[in-house]
């Protein structure tokens, strides 16, 4: 899967919109989130997309006010759900049990 140059400034500019309102430097949330202020800058602009990890750090470091409109974003970006979502369902294997059964029976009520 080749991401877009456009899906990443989209993403890159919400962060720094967020960054610049919270009134923070790139090397402080950098410093927060455990990165280099220049790998924040390539993200902002848009040339690198963050790994999970590095997406979840900047949400909470970055004081966003809808997080789940931030997690939606990345998850239709990367085409998979949202990080909080899988993050919630890699700490709940009971939760993905119940998931697949429901699928299956989505399924057979298709087929009928």
């Amino acid at each position: 899967m080749s991401i877009s140059i456009k899906n990443k400034q989209k993403l890159g500019k919400q962060i720094k919109k967020q960054r610049e309102k919270i009134k923070l430097s790139q090397r402080k949330l950098a410093i927060a989130c455990g990165i280099t202020p220049q790998a924040l800058s390539d993200i902002e602009n848009g040339i690198n997309l963050p790994s999970v990890n590095v997406f979840m750090k900047l949400i909470d470091a970055a004081n966003f006010d809808d997080k789940e409109k931030m997690y939606n974003l990345y998850g239709d970006i990367k085409e998979t759900a949202p990080p909080d979502i899988l993050k919630f369902l890699t700490n709940n294997e009971s939760f993905v049990t119940e998931i697949r059964l429901k699928i299956k029976q989505e399924k057979g009520e298709m087929q009928s």
